[in-house]
């Protein structure tokens, strides 16, 4: 990693961690000034029409509060550090943070705000424009941490590069050990997944649990599965998704006629992002661009968008060689740039 990258990469965690520490920031304080003003069970939670129909008492207010705010600071923080080698999904992520973090400080402000002063909980009501704002805080803050996570920088590796369409063999000893691994990101899917989990977070909040289930369910498992890690060794290409050993694919290097690369279309051509199907084609798809492509025995291909896809290829080729010529006697590859 580049002095330049690494700079980009401190900031975007900054950005996703302070903007997690300055929303309990805003939340502490105001609760200490209004604190005497407090009724002893504090509405939290708001049923039709506005009026509150949950409570907690106002000593467990900034802990709970403190434990999501920060809770899901530190995830974000986590995920954006875990995705620094992809800039664009880091920077995504980072902004989805800041963009919760926005939204889940403005509802601990209103509710402290239409708390204070009432004798009884049970009185307090709440406007719909306090939601509609709620809401209106969550792409607020995502387009400021977008600005505050900074652009992607030039010097990381792959970044604007086009790949040639083929790829050769490396020049390596048959005793040396090639492994090429990379991660990537998809930025539709952490973003989505983001805002999935944030509107679940105001949703369960606002109107309840139940509601914001599902999207509390579908936003995390969407970033839990918007990363992958592609490895290239001796057993052949294996895609790892997410932080799990399992689910995985792997295709052997027995099935594997020819690697190249191919600049894919994510939507245009394989109809969306993720695990995708089509005609004589299967292929992880987390955006559009370069992409490592092998041509399998029967005549279909395996897709997986990556950075380097060229090197990748390069590796498989040389491996694929090597396993070959073990199997039948030494040979070489025709059109080879190297030995294997």
């Amino acid at each position: 990693m580049t002095r330049t990258s690494r700079a980009v990469t401190r900031r975007r965690t900054i950005s996703a961690a302070g903007s997690a520490l300055a929303g309990f920031a805003v939340t502490a304080a105001l609760f200490a000034l209004w604190h005497g003003r407090l009724p002893d069970d504090v509405a939290t939670h708001v049923g039709d029409g506005g009026h509150a129909d949950g409570y907690t008492s106002r000593g467990d207010f900034l802990p709970i509060a403190a434990a999501l705010q920060l809770g899901l600071g530190a995830l974000f923080t986590g995920l954006t550090w875990l995705n620094r080698a992809n800039p664009t999904g880091a920077r995504l992520i980072a902004a989805s943070g800041t963009g919760l973090a926005a939204c889940l400080t403005y509802v601990d402000a209103m509710l402290l705000y239409v708390n204070r002063g009432v004798a009884d909980a049970h009185a307090v009501d709440v406007s719909p424009w306090h939601i509609a704002a709620a809401v209106t805080f969550l792409p607020a803050g995502f387009a400021l941490g977008w600005e505050l996570a900074g652009p992607p920088p030039e010097d990381l590796p792959g970044a604007g590069e086009v790949p040639p369409a083929e790829a050769g063999y490396l020049r390596a000893r048959k005793s040396e050990v090639l492994v090429w691994t990379r991660r990537v990101t998809s930025p539709v899917l952490a973003a989505t997944g983001g805002v999935l989990l944030a509107v679940g977070v105001v949703v369960a909040l606002l109107v309840g649990a139940a509601e914001g289930l599902a999207l509390l369910l579908t936003g995390p498992l969407l970033l839990l599965f918007a990363a992958v890690r592609v490895t290239v060794d001796a057993e052949g290409v294996q895609v790892r998704y997410g932080a799990l050993p399992r689910p995985r694919t792997r295709v052997p290097l027995a099935r594997i006629e020819r690697a190249g690369t191919c600049d894919v279309r994510a939507f245009k051509e394989f109809g969306g992002w993720g695990y995708r199907v089509k005609a004589k084609a299967t292929g992880v798809v987390l955006r559009s661009g370069e992409a490592l492509e092998l041509s399998l025995a029967g005549g279909t291909r395996f897709v997986v968008t990556v950075p380097d896809a060229r090197t990748a290829a390069s590796v498989v080729n040389t491996l694929a060689a090597r396993s070959r010529s073990a199997a039948a006697g030494p040979s070489r590859p025709a059109g080879g740039t190297g030995a294997v």
